[in-house]
């Protein structure tokens, strides 16, 4: 059995797509995963499954989450290995005064186009630090992430959730504890 880590984008932001995680885990019980964990509020499982494509769950998990909650959000997953990758990959370093709260990484469908990238970077001017490192965006928000006018999705034209830091790493250790 493999372990993997999902992110479910825009669940219980705000008063829309609110969802119990009780009724999350038992959606992805009924898929056939085993050991299946969630974390916080905000749409992170995690679960183990004979091996499989992330592609390939990642549509089983939505068209799941349709017929049994009703709910259409995007599903991104990560192995273990991958946060690791993400966690030891961070170009954006934490320093003395910076706060990891602050420090959150979006995580894309897929990896996007060089072109979106380079359109953003040199139009973009808000004052969040932002690197794009193949399928995760970086980004240091130093006046806090609600109050950010940076639309990633729309500049990158990838479907993407994001996790602070702290979360990310609860999220790696989580999904670590089951890989076997």
């Amino acid at each position: 059995m493999a372990a993997f880590a999902s992110m479910l984008r825009g669940i219980n932001v705000g008063r829309h797509k609110r969802v119990r995680m009780a009724d999350l885990k038992r959606t992805y019980e009924s898929l056939g995963f085993k050991n299946v964990q969630t974390l916080l509020q905000s749409g992170n499982v995690v679960f183990t499954n004979p091996k499989a494509s992330s592609m390939r769950l990642e549509a089983n998990i939505e068209r799941a989450l349709a017929a049994e909650l009703n709910l259409d959000a995007k599903v991104i997953i990560r192995s273990p290995d991958e946060l690791r990758k993400v966690i030891a990959g961070n170009p954006l370093k934490l320093s003395a005064g910076r706060n990891a709260s602050f420090l959150h990484v979006c995580f894309l469908k897929m990896e996007p186009a060089k072109e979106s990238i380079e359109k953003m970077s040199a139009a973009y001017t808000g004052p969040e630090e932002i690197q794009v490192v193949g399928r995760e965006c970086y980004i240091y928000y130093p006046d806090g992430a609600g109050k950010s006018r940076l639309d990633l999705e729309r500049w990158l034209k990838v479907a993407a959730t994001a996790r602070n830091w702290n979360t990310v790493n609860r999220l790696a250790e989580l999904a670590a504890s089951l890989d076997g």
